[in-house]
């Protein structure tokens, strides 16, 4: 909560005109209850302990949480695709 907090107070100072307040929250929010899933998914598949279908699904959520739902928040937002869609990808 904490660091969602910091998130979302940061995000007016950041001057970048893509961030907000409301992507700040969702993706802190996000990323706070996927991460621990998706981490100790891909590791059980790496461990094999989990069939590796496990490795691609855990990925999928790591990649929305992190990154594609921002790509979709700004383009419901501004109504074109975010030319900041391939950095954001090494963002996570």
């Amino acid at each position: 909560m904490i660091a969602a907090t910091g998130m979302v107070v940061i995000a007016a100072h950041t001057e970048d005109p893509t961030w907000d307040y409301f992507d700040a929250a969702f993706m802190s929010v996000l990323v706070y209850t996927t991460a621990p899933w998706a981490v100790a998914s891909i590791y059980l598949v790496i461990c094999k302990k989990r069939p590796e279908i496990h490795f691609y699904v855990a990925a999928c959520v790591w990649m929305f949480s992190a990154s594609w739902s921002y790509d979709l928040y700004l383009f419901l937002r501004d109504g074109a695709y975010p030319m900041t869609w391939f950095p954001n990808i090494f963002a996570f």
